[in-house]
């Protein structure tokens, strides 16, 4: 009886053995390094860096097995991007008030001075540049297929075709494509997220 036991114990032990080493087999060697989430991180133009905005950096690739998305920001302004800051304004400074009324500290060290670091600042809802003021809203979304050709990539949306040249860095945790206009080259560095 115990060696029917044992059998079993070991023949168990021997499938879950094999069932690891079949799962860590997988095909993972063999997945298009392109396949995840990629954040803009630098442009250059002419191998001399650009500055970019906040909202420019929040540009992301995504590519599944097939399928990609890109994901394009922008600052917003105008009327529309100060009517959304200034009901959040109104919402926040009437708490405000209510926590100044609740939190009377007489014994402040600071009473009657002009407080330079106070809750005041006002933001004017306009990008400026990349020094974290203004609103960045998604003003695009491009959906679409994508296909490795061996010397680029293939991305396809809405019946049009574009064929970009990836290029991997740094142990595939960065790609750049390069786009030339009047004999400007303009370099997009993307990052693994």
């Amino acid at each position: 009886m115990q060696k029917k036991v044992l059998a079993i114990i070991a023949s168990v032990f021997l499938s879950a053995i094999f069932l690891v080493q079949c799962n860590s087999n997988d095909d993972n060697g063999s997945a298009d390094p392109v396949i995840g989430t990629w954040k803009l991180v630098e442009v250059t133009q002419n191998s001399q860096q650009v500055a970019v905005s906040s909202c420019d950096l929040m540009e992301m690739y995504i590519f599944g097995g097939d399928q990609f998305s890109h994901e394009i920001y922008s600052s917003a302004s105008g009327r529309y991007a100060n009517v959304a800051q200034d009901d959040d304004d109104d919402e926040d400074s009437d708490d405000e008030e209510s926590d100044d009324e609740e939190s009377d500290d007489e014994g402040s060290d600071d009473e009657g001075s002009d407080d330079e670091g106070s809750d005041d600042g006002e933001d004017d809802g306009t990008d400026d540049g990349g020094t974290g003021g203004g609103v960045c809203v998604l003003t695009e979304t491009q959906i679409g297929n994508w296909v490795n050709t061996g010397a680029a990539y293939t991305l396809e949306q809405n019946g049009s075709t574009q064929n970009l040249p990836i290029h991997f860095t740094d142990n595939n945790t960065r790609f750049y494509y390069e786009v030339t206009v009047g004999g400007t080259t303009t370099r997009y560095i993307f990052q693994r997220q």
